[in-house]
């Protein structure tokens, strides 16, 4: 044919051919680079081999199936595969991100993971026309016409994923140790210590290490689902070989270990199991054990297993890794059901040969603990640790050795002889294990588990005890550690650890009572394909809750609450004037602010992120201060998760009760206006979003008047201060801010110390403050618009369209004059489409008559309206994204035919100037068809019905009457919001008289005028973005 068909196909071609040259072009110079010897640290040549890999996994992962050769895409895979092999971690970075799409494109798929829906195979991008016709080709020359396009495009080679599975075998193998920060010289294929030439320091290996072995598990993990047999033998020889060199006389003799302490050869024989682990665990959670390939696959895990229960350790730092290897082959007892005794007996075992240093000990992470030389600690926790895995992964087949489990439990428990967080993983393993005998038994064993608990604080129904509050007294806390055993190392008092140990208890059990799955999780929704599964992460409302009898955690709610009600009084109260006066009384001022490792989590790398990890310029805190600090945060974490897990296991009881809704509402938000930003923000992450997120909409009222009615005009006047104060900070330019920094360390501080207030640092340096400021004004901006976002949307957007569409009607009394109707938009305009995930708006009118209920001055709504448009101007893609959506649904609302008239003239005075300059911010420029769409959304809704609106165009410099009712008259004749969308772009830049004078509509005047006011969006690389951001910060 001829005309547009033809030139597209032509075009196609074009493209095909580009692609093809560009395949043999990189396959030679990726030869080139293989061929020659491998490049230095830090060398140009180094450089040229990342960037070129980069280049190929790019290529590799977007365009390679449409390369018609199959011969050229072997081989330019090959040549890639040579490239992950390669000598050097920045390449492998580079290499590792193209195989798992790749082997996805083959068929890849791990169990219980998120499969993509119909129709979405890797062959629907760009050029699936163009695959489709080389399909249909190959198809022609006899070749099985039955696969797939996309299949037959992302097969492999043969041979490839094999040779893949043994080059991430390989690198694991050679990373052995690092990621647990063991000294791993001595052994035999480990290649940490050379490694750790290329960068500053160990630590900065290890950050870098973690990341990269997380990709090639996962890569290992999807090899595995299409090579189990290759995976399996692949896998066993890995722990022989690993054995053989722990026998007598070979190079990690395990008999030279000592039992306690940590020497060299503890270390190397801990590093190697550890490179072990990180290979098997991947294999044996993709391994299938059901059908045929689970008979050839089973001699494998059994010898794995054999081999292991076997050997005899004793140094506590390879005991915790035989502890992670015993449970990485824990799925081994849904093949054999023996296996499971033996594997428990054996977990015991080693607990029982470890000493109990202290019971009473404070919980730390088992690789915190490592790293601190704490190891018997760790080691036990780590056990413990296993021994809930192994449960978890196989409950059915423990379930019957459940009182037998118990009564080993239990006895260690009488004799002292399980830490608080030993408890705990025990704890969480008999739950798991009784879930399989439904919700009676799990309800018994939770009350044997919780009854100590509640006995011990919540001695009386609705009454905690006294205790609580004496403990987490700032007067009591500063006492420290009284008549320890171990020479202060402890921090606090014992009893200031049981209390801890018995929250964190109560916490772990609640988090495991649904026994083995979600309550959410129905008997329907159970029975569908994983397919059907939504991407994890996303809360969808429980509605309807499942009936209380399957909830064993309700028979708890009354007491928790209680409790929790205790804690968040007492820890709340620290925060106030008053807490902090009394803390830099007792000399526990510093205990308020956050720990360099929290510092750092909130920057960048960099100097400051160096700077903050040394201590900030200030002295290192005493063990108590830490230990409150810490303490002080448990408690705080805990009792928000135990609200948000009543939530979640037994929403039956939760959510009808308004008892419960004031208990919530009144532990969460005592003291709210003292908090700090990064408190404030923590609840709402913790608890108010997931808490409103599950909500059944029949109780959305009682819930949004409880956790939203107060929480809104605090937070308008929250986010205003902490904004000017991040916009005051950017003043000092990025010079001055690099200068300090440098000489931080031997000023012993920044810029004159604490003069800066310092409620995140501590008063230690004024920059280090500003950068964290700004990242916990960001974190509590997004989600605080994320609540915002979940008024309007209570369902969520996946899966549901957030736009209407067909905009022809609206204006049609409009356009013939009917200027004066009182009446809003017409219902099947598309800001009143009941059909798009905001209903028409409904869910902000329904949430604004719950507000109105308890403050009826409407400050709620206000405050709420008044801060997502500022959100416009703030500069934060996500908090705009996500404040537009409410913006969206208060817009319908003001639309309705029956819509106050007062939000009317708000959506017009506020929410479209707003728009207007928010085209002007460049962070939005995302964003740019969602502002667009919500000024069309005004003027076409709002503007026969409102003053506002016609003022704020009228307002604009170039805009006339004439001219905006020929605006009208078009918007009314355009289907498309697309085409609406633009013509509004049009009015807007015609009307300002070009793009910068738009700019005067920014409420943040930009000092640099030479930028076009609608934003373009501008696509750059990870990298440029990412040395933007570090630039930024």
């Amino acid at each position: 044919g001829s005309g547009p068909e033809a030139d597209a196909a032509a075009d196609a071609a074009a493209v095909v051919a580009g692609l093809v040259g560009m395949c043999r072009s990189l396959g030679v110079a990726a030869q080139h680079v293989l061929q020659a010897p491998p490049a230095e640290g830090g060398s140009e040549e180094l450089e040229y081999a990342r960037r070129l890999t980069e280049c190929m996994a790019s290529l590799a992962t977007n365009h390679l199936a449409v390369v018609p050769d199959p011969a050229l895409r072997a081989a330019f895979l090959e040549a890639l595969l040579g490239l992950t092999k390669y000598p050097s971690l920045a390449v492998l970075g580079a290499a590792i991100p193209a195989w798992p799409g790749l082997l996805r494109g083959m068929g890849a798929e791990l169990p219980g993971a998120f499969q993509r829906p119909d129709g979405k195979g890797p062959g629907s991008g760009v050029y699936g026309a163009q695959q489709a016709q080389t399909q249909a080709s190959a198809a022609a020359a006899d070749v099985s016409s039955s696969s797939s396009a996309a299949a037959g495009a992302a097969k492999l080679p043969d041979g490839a994923v094999v040779a893949l599975l043994e080059t991430t075998r390989t690198w694991l193998e050679q990373g052995a140790g690092v990621a647990q920060g063991l000294s791993s010289a001595g052994v035999p294929t480990a290649m940490g210590d050379q490694w750790e030439q290329e960068y500053e320091s160990r630590d900065e290996l290890r950050e870098a290490w973690v990341t990269l072995r997380a990709r090639l598990m996962e890569v290992t993990k999807l090899c595995t689902a299409l090579e189990p047999n290759a995976a399996a033998s692949s896998a066993a020889s890995r722990v022989s070989t690993t054995l053989a060199w722990l026998a007598p006389g070979a190079p990690l003799d395990a008999n030279a270990a000592s039992a306690e302490g940590r020497s060299a050869i503890d270390d190397a024989i801990g590093a190697s199991l550890e490179g072990v682990v990180s290979f098997i665990e991947p294999v044996v959670q993709a391994l299938p054990l059901t059908g045929a390939a689970a008979a050839s696959t089973t001699p494998a895990l059994e010898s794995m297993l054999t081999s292991l229960l076997a050997i005899d350790l004793k140094s506590p730092v390879a005991v915790s890794q035989l502890a992670r290897l015993l449970e990485a082959l824990g799925r081994a007892a849904l093949v054999r059901s023996e296996a499971a005794s033996a594997l428990l007996n054996r977990l015991f075992a080693l607990l029982g040969s470890l000493p109990v240093e202290d019971a009473g000990a404070p919980p730390v992470r088992a690789k915190a603990a490592m790293l601190a030389g704490r190891t018997v600690q760790a080691a036990r926790q780590r056990v413990c640790a296993a021994v809930l895995g192994v449960c978890a992964a196989a409950p059915n087949v423990f379930n019957a050795h459940l009182e037998a489990f118990a009564n080993q439990v239990e006895g260690l428990r009488a004799n002292g002889q399980l830490s608080g967080v030993e408890r705990g993983s025990l704890a969480e393993a008999l739950l798991a294990v009784a879930g399989p005998s439904g919700p009676a038994r799990v309800r018994d064993v939770l009350r044997w588990l919780l009854e100590p608990v509640r006995a011990r604080w919540v001695p009386a129904p609705g009454a905690a005890s006294g205790d609580i509050a004496a403990l987490a007294s700032l007067a009591e806390l500063a006492k420290g550690e009284t008549g320890g055993s171990n020479g202060g190392s402890q921090g606090l008092s014992a009893a200031h650890w049981e209390l801890f140990h018995d929250v964190q208890l109560a916490e772990r059990c609640l988090r495991r009572s649904g026994g083995d799955h979600e309550p959410s999780a129905s008997a329907e929704k159970k029975s569908t394909t994983a397919a059907a599964n939504i991407p994890a992460g996303l809360v969808q409302p429980v509605d309807p809750p499942p009936p209380v009898e399957e909830c064993p955690a309700a028979d708890h709610l009354e007491w928790v609450l209680t409790m929790c009600n205790a804690l968040c009084a007492s820890v709340h109260r620290v925060w106030t004037p008053r807490g902090h006066e009394e803390a830099r009384a007792v000399g526990l001022d510093r205990a308020l602010a956050m720990s360099p490792e929290e510092q750092a989590a909130h920057l960048v790398h960099g100097p400051a992120r160096t700077f903050a990890l040394s201590g900030g310029g200030s002295p290192p805190p005493s063990a108590t201060v830490t230990a409150t600090r810490d303490w002080l945060r448990g408690l705080r974490d805990a009792a928000y998760a135990m609200m948000t897990l009543l939530s979640t296991h037994a929403p039956g009881a939760f959510y009808p009760s308004e008892s419960v809704a004031r208990a919530v509402s009144d532990a969460a938000y005592r003291d709210l206006q003292h908090m700090h930003d990064r408190h404030a923000r923590f609840l709402l992450h913790a608890l108010a979003r997931p808490v409103l997120g599950r909500c059944p909409a029949a109780h959305r009222p009682l819930w949004h008047a409880a956790l939203t009615s107060t929480l809104s005009p605090m937070m308008t006047e929250r986010l205003a201060r902490a904004w000017a104060k991040v916009k005051a900070a950017t003043e000092l330019s990025k010079e001055e801010r690099e200068r300090d920094l440098t000489h931080a360390a031997g000023a012993g501080g920044i810029s004159g110390g604490g003069s800066g207030g310092g409620e995140n640092t501590g008063g230690g340096s004024i920059v280090l403050e500003d950068l964290i400021h700004e990242r916990v004004t960001r974190d509590l901006s997004r989600d605080y618009c994320a609540l915002l976002e979940l008024i309007a949307i209570p369902e969520g957007t996946f899966g549901r369209k957030t736009k209407g569409s067909g905009l022809t009607g609206h204006l049609a009394g409009v356009v013939g004059g009917g200027n004066d109707s009182p009446k809003g938009g017409g219902a099947k305009g598309s800001a009143m489409d009941a059909s798009t995930a905001h209903g028409g708006g409904k869910h902000v009118r329904d949430w604004m008559r719950a507000v109105a209920a308890v403050d009826a001055s409407g400050a709620p709504a206000r405050g709420a309206i008044s801060t997502a448009t500022a959100a416009l101007s703030w500069g934060d893609s996500e908090a705009v994204g996500r404040a537009l959506h409410f913006l969206r649904g208060v817009t319908a609302c003001a639309a309705a035919p029956d819509g106050d008239q007062s939000l009317r003239e708000t959506a017009g005075a506020e929410i479209l100037p707003a728009c207007i300059g928010g085209l002007s911010v460049p962070s939005n420029s995302s964003h740019q068809a969602e502002l667009l769409g919500l000024i069309r959304d005004a003027v076409v809704h709002l503007l026969p019905i409102t003053h506002s609106v016609s003022a704020v165009l009228l307002g604009l410099p170039g805009m006339t009457s004439e001219g905006l009712s020929g605006v009208l008259t078009d918007l009314a004749s355009i289907r498309s919001e697309k085409k609406a969308a633009n013509r509004v772009k049009e009015m807007l830049l015609q009307a300002a008289g070009g793009p910068d004078a738009l700019r005067a509509f920014a409420e943040a005047k930009a000092a640099a005028t030479s930028v076009g006011a609608i934003q373009v969006p501008v696509v750059q690389a990870p990298r440029a973005a990412a040395a933007a951001a570090a630039a930024a910060a």
